[in-house]
């Protein structure tokens, strides 16, 4: 006779409070309203980016667009991910414009700057004649933080946010059920309308 699996108690989710009143048209169409779900949202937020089955080699990179940043996502020596913004350090010209690829080390098209997958300045020309000498080895691309979970690549541009595990909270335990880092995207849809982002979600 087969052992049952165990059951697991997840924490139920937690109860929304709601004033009671109707949402206003005008938080689907003021560009002011936009500009704060921007600044007080998703700067803030944990965003699923992308799936690390997608990045499987060191120096595997994919970028996307959120907002107004541009996000890198490269495959680690170590087999993590990091997450960088699409900027050079020297004159902020963006580092990629492609949505994928894979590096040995991003050359900006703007001076020949060369940033290791890791983020870490690798080459830059006439590095002895800088002032403050040499940047090679000292400067880095600006990181954000970026975790990994059920397949998922995940990135948060506030400096001071909680982890990944506490923000999803009962979730994190719902999906650790399943092996969802097995499955794979056969399929991906990317729409681009000019409209606020809840038009998108409310009617899909």
């Amino acid at each position: 006779m087969s052992e049952q699996p165990a059951i697991r108690d997840i924490e139920s989710y937690p109860e929304q409070q709601t004033r009671g009143s109707r949402v206003e048209g005008r938080r689907y169409t003021s560009k002011e309203f936009l500009e704060k779900e921007w600044e007080g949202m998703w700067t803030k937020v944990w965003v699923l980016l992308g799936r690390e089955a997608e990045l499987p080699n060191h120096g595997d990179w994919q970028m996307e667009p959120v907002g107004s940043e541009e996000i890198l996502m490269v495959r680690q020596q170590d087999g993590g991910v990091k997450a960088f913004y699409n900027v050079c350090q020297h004159r902020g010209n963006p580092l990629v414009s492609e949505e994928t690829g894979s590096v040995r080390r991003f050359v900006c098209q703007y001076h020949s700057w060369a940033w290791m997958p890791d983020g870490e300045l690798n080459f830059a020309p006439d590095a002895d004649d800088f002032p403050e000498g040499n940047p090679c080895g000292k400067l880095r691309l600006e990181e954000l933080a970026c975790d990994t979970f059920a397949g998922f690549i995940w990135v948060n541009m506030d400096t001071e946010c909680v982890s990944l595990q506490e923000y999803l909270g009962p979730i994190w335990d719902d999906w650790s059920r399943y092996d969802l880092e097995t499955w794979k995207r056969y399929a991906g849809l990317t729409t681009t309308m000019p409209c606020n982002w809840k038009v998108v979600l409310d009617n899909f």
